[in-house]
């Protein structure tokens, strides 16, 4: 079938999820904080758009490692992704960056606080490459 033609409106509801995807192995790896593999949701209610090969989603939110993490964007039929994810992150505590971030930070700013962190995911579903977008301290 031509992916491409395909329109659809839809929702997904799910009673939540824990797992681990590719996509959060990569954020894990480039953040350095492997416990951001895991990925757990809160019961999800998701509403979908799928036109021109692509399944746009509205923002929502999800949680890895006491962090909360916005998503946004959409997914190809064909297993292409093209995400933004932003997450603010405490600078101290159970949900800290990692060490190579903060030592960074550590030449900027001496005040505790957070990071707002945005990151786009594309590649591949088995295949994801994310890149980090942009870094702000957020009192």
């Amino acid at each position: 079938p031509d992916l491409g033609t395909v329109k659809a409106l839809g929702s997904e509801r799910t009673d939540g999820f824990s797992g681990s995807l590719p996509a959060m192995r990569e954020l894990a790896r480039l953040a350095g904080r492997p416990e951001l593999d895991t990925l757990r949701t809160s019961p999800v209610n998701l509403s979908f758009r799928i036109e021109d090969g692509w399944m746009q989603v509205p923002p929502f939110e999800i949680g890895a490692a006491g962090v909360d993490l916005e998503v946004s964007g959409r997914g190809g039929l064909d297993g292409t992704l093209d995400f933004e994810v932003e997450a603010d992150v405490p600078l101290a505590g159970e949900s800290r960056v990692g060490a190579a971030v903060e030592r960074l930070l550590s030449r900027v700013t001496k005040a505790p606080g957070t990071l707002r962190v945005r990151a786009h995911v594309g590649g591949k579903t088995g295949d994801p490459k994310v890149s980090l977008k942009g870094v702000e301290t957020v009192r």
